[in-house]
């Protein structure tokens, strides 16, 4: 499954990393993460993430890591169950920035782009189902970030 979400946000790149860098703000900017930790105080590489979630009044723990780290343009994470990363639909974010236009003109613009990859493994529900599901989801998750940036 491989999904994507882009948005072109009237700020800067730096402006806009100050937002999207902030990872424990930033991430709940999505339907289900109710609350995201790090585990060290500042992201990089191999730094360990709470990922609370809250669908349909329920709360539950998944756990995830970042994977990669560009300061200022984007990320990776991943999003796993706390079953095994291989049940409970396994995925990453990638998260990135690119300036659109010129650069110097007085109101820039900035492309943010969230890619979603991941593995459909429920038994009980068709990969259809789950791509559809999850297409639902992410276009939920761009009305909340266009809301929000």
């Amino acid at each position: 499954m491989d999904i994507e979400i882009s948005i072109d946000v009237a700020r800067s790149q730096h402006e806009l990393w100050q937002l999207v860098g902030d990872l424990p703000r930033f991430l709940v900017i999505d339907p289900f993460h109710d609350q995201v930790t790090l585990m060290r105080d500042r992201p990089a590489v191999g730094v360990d993430l709470l990922l609370s979630h809250n669908a349909f009044g329920s709360r539950f723990l998944r756990f995830g890591r970042i994977v990669a780290w560009r300061e200022g343009s984007g990320y990776t994470f991943s999003d796993l169950s706390n079953r095994g990363p291989r049940r409970g639909f396994p995925h990453v974010f990638i998260v990135q920035l690119e300036p659109v236009g010129d650069v110097r003109l007085s109101c820039p613009l900035t492309r943010l782009g969230i890619r979603v990859r991941g593995r459909w493994t429920s038994r009980l529900t068709p990969a259809w189902f789950g791509r559809l599901w999850v297409w639902l989801v992410c276009r939920e998750h761009a009305r909340l970030l266009r809301k929000a940036l």
